[in-house]
């Protein structure tokens, strides 16, 4: 059924005037045309009988026989075609003869002169009267077939419009209809099918890409959605929406957890719901979002929070949002941490107290093993010279006694002279190798007591030390042997590397050849690149096990805990390499074949940072 509402319905209405308009034109014009054609056809017909009529009336007007010429006006007008006849012009007779009404406004006239014999004047004319204009129905009752057929055609042609317009408009657009309605009641796309590459086709293509737009929309709002549902309930802080009036609008379940059911109904007025007045800052109008610390008060119990709060958008209704961030347990963690700090401040302090008396007592009892090395290479000097004085007084004496006695001969004195020259010499070469042997003890110490810097040969420096050590091993079979260019000058500090080269020693005496009397220690050195200097310290003692190889330079680590180690001597080499020379130092070892120690330092050390 045709709505009046429905497009069809003002589609026709819209198209149903024009078209009867058009049939009314077509009709006019038909008409029009059927009209002239009538009117030539009645024009030939009237002019057929005009002359018809004056063949007839010329005889008798001839003959004077009136009475006959009316007979034939009279039958002139037969059909009803000829609305008067009249004769006028007759011989004899003024009056005009007439047959039929003449007196009709609307009358059109044909005349024509009704001939006598040939060669005489005509002998009357006349006159035909018809009505001017053709009948409306008549014009009607002769378009008749033409006027069914135009009606048929129009109504055809209403129908054909009709039919394409549902096959063309409606047809696609209920299918977009149908779309829709299964969209919004199922939530089911159903793509509307027009393959036409006409404006609807456009429209239906756009239809499509707009309800899948719509369907990606909503399928990502959804999405928002669920991710905002999700985190509401699994958000750990508490999280609050309030209006622009201060009630709460909406917040979380960690919100509700954390200030309790009463207190986060929506609706209240957040700021009396938690007693706390400072939040009115945070919901100013002024305010520009930063955080701010607040405490809240519920019941007895009092906590810390780091607010943050953001103004909503008046798209969104206006508002804020606010985020609590509970640092009660942060503050109470703080509070102990730096109860901590400061605990272990105090051990680090005493610790580090302890590794400086250890390290003192390292090198005094390095500096006591070198005093005992030099004090038996000095006892043996000193105690041959104190031989040979002991022997030069007693033969003093007998040359003094002797010579009391008178009995002074050349040959005692010369003897005396030669044994006196003979012990001086022994006493100066004893004087002179305990002199230099102090010397050489008194440099060392110096270095190893203090730390400054200065130009020295590395092959002297370090036969120094070893010359001073090397005492320390005399009862033992192990050999120290000694491979360093002497064209090496350094400018670094020799005290420090004296003191790494000494406990580089003892550490080779006290664990690689523990419980060995025999064994090698060789000390290599030479240049290597960008002006540095390489040493090794090699020897074939027991090894290091693999497990403490990379534990040995730390600081206590020791094997021989409560036998006499402390665990700082190759911590103070490390500490000494890496930061006053300036090097580096590593191990490499295997166990039961020895040890191999390589320092890599440079020529000239850095020099000490301000810091």
């Amino acid at each position: 059924m045709l709505r009046i509402n429905s497009l069809r319905a003002k589609f026709l209405w819209l198209t149903l005037p024009v078209m009867l308009l058009l049939a009314a034109v077509i009709i006019g014009a038909l008409a029009r045309q059927r009209s002239n054609e009538l009117s030539q056809l009645h024009a030939a017909e009237l002019q057929q009988y005009l002359l018809s009529d004056a063949r007839l009336l010329s005889l008798p007007l001839w003959n004077l026989d009136l009475a006959s010429a009316e007979v034939v006006l009279e039958q002139s007008l037969r059909g009803g075609r000829i609305e008067c006849a009249q004769l006028t012009h007759v011989l004899g007779r003024d009056r005009p003869l007439q047959a039929g009404d003449c007196a009709g406004a609307d009358l059109e006239w044909v005349e024509v002169d009704v001939a006598g014999p040939p060669g005489e004047t005509p002998v009357g004319r006349l006159h035909l009267a018809v009505a001017e204009r053709l009948g409306t129905w008549s014009l009607l009752r002769e378009m008749e077939p033409q006027l069914w057929m135009l009606g048929g055609l129009l109504i055809a042609l209403i129908a054909c419009v009709m039919l394409a317009f549902r096959w063309l408009i409606i047809t696609p657009l209920r299918r977009a209809e149908h779309s829709v309605r299964a969209y919004r009641e199922r939530r089911q796309y159903l793509p509307v099918t027009h393959a036409a590459h006409d404006e609807l086709g456009a429209f239906i293509r756009e239809f499509n890409a707009g309800l899948e737009r719509q369907q990606t929309a909503e399928r990502d709002l959804n999405a928002q959605l669920l991710l905002h549902s999700t985190l509401n309930a699994l958000l750990p802080l508490p999280l609050v929406v309030v209006d622009p009036q201060q009630q709460i609008a909406e917040r979380n379940s960690a919100f509700i957890q954390t200030f309790g059911p009463r207190a986060s109904s929506p609706g209240q007025r957040l700021i009396e719901s938690l007693s706390c007045p400072a939040l009115a800052s945070l919901m100013a109008p002024s305010h520009e979002g930063a955080a701010e610390e607040i405490e809240i008060t519920q019941g007895e119990r009092c906590r810390a929070f780091i607010v943050h709060s953001a103004r909503l958008p008046a798209e969104c209704g206006g508002g804020w949002l606010l985020v609590f961030q509970d640092i009660s347990s942060r503050i109470e963690n703080n509070r102990r941490l730096a109860a901590a700090y400061q605990d272990t401040q105090r051990a680090l302090d005493e610790l580090q107290h302890a590794q400086d008396s250890l390290l003192r007592a390292e090198k005094l009892a390095a500096l006591g093993q070198v005093v005992a090395g030099i004090a038996h290479e000095v006892n043996t000097p000193v105690g041959s010279s104190l031989t040979v004085a002991s022997a030069l007084s007693d033969k003093l004496i007998d040359f003094r006694q002797a010579l009391h006695e008178g009995g002074l001969r050349r040959s005692t004195l010369d003897r005396f002279v030669a044994e006196v020259d003979e012990g001086c010499q022994l006493m100066l070469k004893g004087l002179q190798r305990a002199a230099a042997q102090i010397a050489r003890f008194k440099q060392v110490a110096a270095d190893q007591t203090s730390s400054q810097r200065r130009e020295f040969d590395l092959q002297e420096t370090i036969e120094e030390v070893i010359s001073v050590l090397r005492p320390s091993l005399r009862r033992t079979s192990i050999q120290i042997e000694l491979a360093i260019p002497a064209d090496i000058v350094m400018d670094s500090y020799p005290g420090p590397l004296g003191g790494v080269v000494t406990n580089l020693f003892t550490n080779a005496v006290n664990h690689a050849f523990e419980d060995r009397s025999h064994g090698l220690l060789r000390i290599e050195g030479g240049r290597s690149a960008e002006d540095s200097i390489e040493l090794r310290f090699i020897d074939d003692g027991n090894g290091i096990p693999e497990q403490h190889q990379s534990r040995i330079f730390d600081p206590f680590f020791t094997t021989k805990l409560g036998r006499g180690g402390t665990g700082l001597g190759l911590n103070l080499v490390y500490t000494t390499v890496t930061t006053v020379l300036g090097g580096t130092i590593a191990v490499s070892s295997e166990l039961g074949k020895g040890s191999c120690f390589t320092i890599t330092i440079p020529r000239v050390a850095p020099l000490p940072s301000s810091d």
